[in-house]
């Protein structure tokens, strides 16, 4: 029997044994089992390290602190605690060694290298990361990054990310900061986002998130800045980000890309008056409907540059009069429905950068009646111009059909008429047709006459857009605008809606010629010493009944 159980524990040792050297020689080595130097040849090999923008002393130098990009602690013994290889021109897969090995890099910074992949298997290893940024790279995925706890900062920005966001991206609970604008993630944001309590600044601008936005975000009581505009939300605004009392920016533009606007934020405009440090809020492009809130950030300090973008909503209504306690308050509305303006807004001489002062109401929103381009008068921009067809406050444009002075005042304006060699009479009560330049049909003493010469030859004109209005004139027959620095953009005109027959722009700055062809009555056209290169445009060719010099 003794000799039996002898034979039995010589057995069990052996297989033992058989197991061990198995598992030995079986199991692949870790990446702890690769050397510093060693991991970061890999990373040179397998990214291209010789085709690198600066590889300077890689691989040439035990010493590898003193590689581009590599940042090492002081001690006897260093340790890589930093590496830095931004905009290098890496191509290829980082080596999931890199995470694993170097555990005690605490910042990685590769972004700006649009050929690099990443492969994220064993970010769980590096348990002194706290800095990651990987923006505009090759990056598809973040499958397995939810690993990497120890993270408080991570940039994403400018990739090609599509899915959803996975689950275990909401287990990186110790995150400060997140930038991931300008990707195209679809689906809904989780309610798990409510995870992420550490969060300060929150960047998902410009994707492509749909539905509501979840009520979880109002966990997030550290936030300072919830960028979410450029999304195609739809949704109402929930009332649990009134418990972001930290808050100091709040973005949900909705998204306006290639002519296809998302469904956008709907229902009542919040007043947002618990929200005591936010002085940046940007709600424009949306469907909110109803008035503005009298005590709309109430709770801010009102001595402080506030700044709020309602534009192109379905507002209502008068801008109200206890808005007044802001002293510096810049609040864009143009494209809603805004009926009035209380008086002593229009008084409030740092409002809107100041522009209040010179413009009084006009700087906040072009009134009914009026539009121009902005929808607000500004310095160096264009007045209101009359467009008695307007109904509300803040138009940007004017479908109704213009007069002839109305033209030719917002081409003045265009043109920085106000320095014009000479300007007698343009843009005062006088008959447009004994402005300097104009001639008419017949009676010079009336605006009954339709304009058709406007001679402006050398006069100090300048400008670059908008003056195209020019040709809006119904019976322009001459249009001389020679040695002036202006140029014009053909492609907004509309065939036939000139009667224009001669055109000088010779020895201006003119660049593009394309659309001139819509100018289809031309019988002579003038065009020397011009800045104008490339082809001419399809259809030019069409005006050869005419003069083109």
């Amino acid at each position: 029997m003794r000799k039996m159980a002898s034979r039995s524990g010589t057995c069990i040792s052996r297989l033992k044994c058989a197991i061990i050297c198995f598992f030995s020689f079986t199991i692949a080595p870790s990446s702890a089992e690769l050397s510093s130097r060693e991991i970061l040849q890999k990373l040179y090999d397998e990214t291209q390290g010789a085709y690198w923008f600066s590889n300077k002393n890689w691989l040439t130098t035990d010493d590898y602190c003193t590689w581009h990009g590599i940042e090492c602690d002081s001690r006897d013994s260093p340790r890589i605690i930093g590496l830095d290889l931004a905009r290098n021109n890496l191509t290829g897969t980082v080596p999931a060694e890199l995470f694993g090995g170097l555990y005690n890099v605490g910042i990685l910074d590769l972004q700006g290298n649009d050929k690099l992949h990443f492969d994220f298997t064993n970010i769980g290893q590096a348990h002194h990361l706290k800095k990651l940024q990987i923006s505009s790279t090759a990056l598809v995925s973040i499958d397995g990054i939810g690993k990497g706890v120890s993270l408080h900062e991570l940039h994403l920005t400018s990739n090609f990310m599509r899915d959803s966001l996975p689950d275990e991206f909401f287990e990186l609970t110790n995150l400060r900061s997140l930038w991931m604008n300008y990707n195209d993630l679809h689906g809904t944001i989780s309610s798990k986002i409510g995870h992420l309590t550490h969060l300060e600044e929150l960047y998902m601008y410009q994707n492509h998130f749909q539905g509501e936005i979840p009520s979880e975000f109002g966990e997030l009581t550290k936030l300072e800045r919830l960028i979410l505009g450029g999304n195609y939300f739809d949704s109402t605004i929930p009332e649990e980000l009134g418990n972001l009392v930290n808050l100091k920016e709040l973005s949900i533009r909705n998204a306006r890309d290639h002519d296809e606007p998302g469904p956008g934020l709907k229902g009542k405009l919040p007043d947002f008056a618990g929200l005591k440090m936010l002085t940046m809020l940007e709600l424009n492009f949306n469907r909110l409907t109803g008035e503005i809130p009298p005590s709309l950030l109430s709770g801010v300090d009102v001595t402080q540059e506030i700044s709020i973008n309602l534009n192109n909503n379905l507002l209502s209504g008068t801008i109200p009069a206890e808005l007044e306690r802001f002293d510096n308050l810049y609040i864009e509305l143009v494209g809603n429905r805004i009926e009035g303006i209380s008086p002593n807004l229009c008084d409030k001489k740092l409002w809107m950068g100041g522009a209040v002062e010179d413009f009084g109401c006009d700087a906040i929103m072009c009134g009914p009646g009026h539009f121009n381009e902005d929808g607000f008068e500004s310095f160096g921009d264009e007045p209101c111009f009359v467009c008695p067809s307007n109904q509300f406050f803040g138009s940007t444009e004017c479908n109704a059909t213009l007069s002839d002075r109305d033209i030719l005042i917002r081409f003045y304006y265009a043109a920085d008429g106000k320095n014009w060699r000479k300007n007698k009479n343009w843009d005062t009560d006088e008959p447009i047709c004994s402005w300097f330049g104009i001639e008419c049909s017949s009676d010079r003493d009336s605006d009954d006459s339709d304009v058709t010469i406007v001679d402006l030859e050398n006069n100090d004109l300048f400008g670059f857009w908008d003056l195209e209005v020019i040709f809006h004139l119904p019976m322009l027959q001459e249009l001389n605008l020679k040695s002036n620095q202006v140029d014009m953009d053909f492609t907004t005109l509309h065939k036939n809606n000139t009667s224009l027959k001669i055109l000088n722009l010779s020895e201006t700055t003119m660049t593009d010629i394309n659309g001139i062809e819509r100018l289809v009555f031309l019988h002579e056209l003038h065009l020397t010493s011009n800045e104008i290169n490339g082809a001419l445009p399809d259809g030019f060719f069409d005006l050869m009944h005419g003069v083109v010099r």
